[in-house]
């Protein structure tokens, strides 16, 4: 009977310190997330569906208007708000240039460029990991953006 309430005891206790531990890199990477977030601009493109024809759509857009802008933008050396000031000067033209790359490709909905504060989950570009949190992000919808993404505040 004893040796019972040891081994519930001993997994009890694991457990605990599993979950405390769990807590402890979740806040961590709460913390990091809130020291980057105030310096970075994420670029998020929403499908119109979960079609495969739609999501793949969706990452043609997406490398369009991401070479559409750096040249334009002066590359990577913008500041947050000179890119978005950049994003909200030429939203007509980038949303235009999406539309007549997807009617090209057989698509007639349009697209509609936000900047809107997104909950984004974890995302590794390369050898650089953002962490899940709130970011401030251009926003690109295609069509209905009905695909599975993750929602913005």
């Amino acid at each position: 009977m004893k040796k019972k309430w040891y081994i519930c005891l001993s997994m009890t206790l694991a457990l605990m310190v599993f979950l405390t531990a769990m807590n402890g890199l979740r806040r961590k990477e709460e913390a990091l997330a809130s020291r980057i977030a105030p310096k970075v601009l994420r670029f998020h493109v929403l499908a119109n569906s979960d079609s495969p024809e739609d999501q793949a759509l969706k990452l043609e857009v997406k490398d369009l208007l991401l070479d559409t802008t750096r040249p334009e933008a002066g590359g990577t050396g913008l500041t947050k708000d000179q890119a978005a000031s950049y994003i909200l000067e030429h939203k007509a033209f980038l949303e235009q240039t999406a539309e007549a790359y997807m009617e090209s490709r057989g698509f007639s909905y349009g697209a509609d460029i936000r900047l809107e504060r997104c909950l984004f989950p974890e995302k590794t570009y390369g050898d650089m990991t953002f962490p899940a949190g709130t970011y401030d992000a251009v926003r690109v919808l295609l069509g209905e953006g009905k695909g599975k993404n993750f929602w913005c505040v």
